[in-house]
């Protein structure tokens, strides 16, 4: 299953967060290294919303298409996160 990660990027919707913000560079950096079979893939928009802190994880709502994202400080904590939850 082949995803095209500029499409779903383009209709992506941002909230508590700016499009070009380093923790989001970073979760599509992430993204674009994991299995086709584990993202959330679908033709409706999907959000990305600043939620939680650096100690949680990241949550997904997948009847929502949202995901609340915790505003990492760095890519490798968004990487260790992702290897517990994700």
């Amino acid at each position: 299953m082949e995803i095209d990660m500029v499409d779903w990027m383009r209709f992506t919707d941002y909230r508590r967060y700016e499009k070009t913000g380093r923790v989001i560079e970073w979760f599509w950096v992430c993204l674009r290294s994991w299995p086709a079979a584990r993202l959330l893939h679908s033709p409706r928009r999907f959000t990305i919303e600043k939620s939680g802190d650096l100690n949680s994880l990241p949550r997904n709502h997948t009847y929502f298409h949202r995901l609340d994202l915790p505003p990492y400080e760095d890519h490798e904590s968004l990487e260790r996160k992702r290897d517990l939850k994700i």
